[in-house]
């Protein structure tokens, strides 16, 4: 016992796990594991996604990084849509820590609004998003 935590200390905690690749000024850059799952989560959600919570609305994600909300039917906000895994990057002090690391940001074209989540599930037939002020946005996809 004694032998295995002196190698542990010897070699530091740090080392048991994934290293942190960093750049200069101590700045972090995505990992080929990090970029792979950009990739897929980006692939998945592009489509039309109907609110589990309030089947009126329903999100439209475009592969042209476009984006449109509609109630009823109707456009009640379109812009423009992107995914990021750097909070501090956008501007964002993040108190929360969430389970995965990936975050959308959607930006209305009309205001310059930006709006913040954390995509927490997205497959290809759901989509779980958490608003970063606090409400948690469930949706299947419907095209």
């Amino acid at each position: 016992m004694v032998l295995v935590v002196g190698v542990l200390i010897f070699f530091g905690w740090n080392n048991t796990t994934s290293p942190e690749i960093l750049v200069e000024d101590n700045v972090p850059v995505a990992t080929d594991d990090e970029a792979m799952v950009v990739d897929a989560i980006s692939t998945n959600i592009i489509g039309s996604w109907e609110s589990l919570d309030d089947s009126k609305y329903v999100l439209v994600l475009r592969e042209d990084n476009t984006y449109e909300d509609k109630y009823e039917n109707k456009a009640v906000g379109a812009g423009t849509w992107s995914i990021f895994t750097d909070p501090v990057a956008q501007g964002l002090d993040i108190g929360t820590s969430f389970k995965n690391g990936v975050f959308l940001e959607k930006k209305e074209s009309s205001t310059g609004e930006l709006f913040h989540y954390n995509i927490e599930v997205t497959s290809k037939e759901e989509l779980t998003i958490t608003y970063l002020l606090g409400d948690v946005l469930r949706f299947k996809r419907i095209k």
